[in-house]
């Protein structure tokens, strides 16, 4: 939204989101020297019995001291749309105007923590409501635009898109460029289609390779369970959801699927038929390759 924002008013993107990166850095600080007004008695378990560093303080005493330890995280997401919107190709194709960038917020990350004495942060985000929202929204300000818009989400942080045609191995090799420029929190994601025996070695050297990288790894598959007879099979994200989520011993329909959305496992199948999820990120599900 900062890029098509600078585009349309041809103005410097950088300029623009150290605008916006400004607004944020503000709100931080605001948020901060109220949080430091708060008594320990406001949480004993952290503040007043050892529940964080320096946390033994009495129940009068404010939290000041102890927010010193503490990060405030700027987050962000939709790398990839923005590879698209600057360069015509995807995060997979060209990295190089995302890495300039995200090198940028960098450079006024810490900047900001010489002149405020906050452990500024940043944060790849999983953005499991948001990112459909920043999707409607851009529509909203600036129109549809063919394979960005189109799907009703953006992409998280600085994954690879769901659609990409890359193996996890690469996959991880693309992301882990992204590893040093989000240190507030980032993690890699990679989907198997089954949990066989059979693959645990595959697993696991997917899991020794990341490491090796010194990345925070993920890998999931979709799992099926039926609430009538016990049943547990792996799902298959392309099919449709009656098919789906049909337990293949009883037929009952009555089955909870589980998924990974982003960063997080959620249901996207409840007894009741319904789902966790919503339709931008029940859309970015079913697009998905086995990565």
């Amino acid at each position: 939204m900062i890029y098509q924002k600078s585009k349309r008013g041809n103005t410097n993107f950088f300029d623009e989101l150290d605008y916006y990166m400004e607004l944020s850095r503000n709100i931080g600080k605001k948020t901060r020297d109220y949080l430091c007004k708060l008594k320990a008695s406001s949480d004993p378990l952290l503040f007043m019995e050892g529940g964080l560093d320096g946390g033994t303080l009495g129940p009068d005493d404010t939290i000041e001291s102890i927010l010193k330890y503490s990060t405030i995280t700027f987050g962000y997401g939709g790398l990839h749309e923005l590879t698209m919107l600057h360069s015509k190709k995807r995060l997979s194709e060209d990295d190089s105007f995302a890495i300039e960038t995200m090198k940028h917020i960098n450079d006024n990350i810490n900047r900001y923590k010489e002149e405020d004495h906050i452990l500024w942060a940043i944060y790849g985000t999983p953005g499991e409501s948001w990112l459909p929202l920043a999707c409607d929204q851009f529509v909203k300000e600036f129109g549809e635009f063919k394979g960005i818009t189109d799907n009703g989400f953006f992409t998280n942080s600085f994954h690879m898109h769901v659609e990409d045609d890359i193996t996890p191995i690469e996959k991880i090799n693309k992301e882990s460029v992204f590893f040093p420029l989000s240190k507030g929190g980032c993690i890699c994601h990679v989907r198997i289609p089954s949990i066989a025996p059979e693959m645990n070695k595959g697993v696991k050297d997917i899991i020794k390779y990341s490491m090796s990288l010194g990345m925070y790894q993920s890998v999931n598959h979709a799992q099926n369970r039926c609430t009538d007879c016990g049943n547990h099979w792996v799902g298959d994200d392309s099919l449709d959801f009656e098919e789906n989520y049909t337990c293949p011993k009883c037929g009952s329909l009555n089955t909870i699927g589980i998924r990974r959305m982003n960063g997080y496992l959620g249901f996207s199948k409840t007894t009741q038929g319904k789902t966790k999820f919503n339709d931008g990120k029940m859309n970015e599900f079913k697009m998905r390759n086995n990565i």
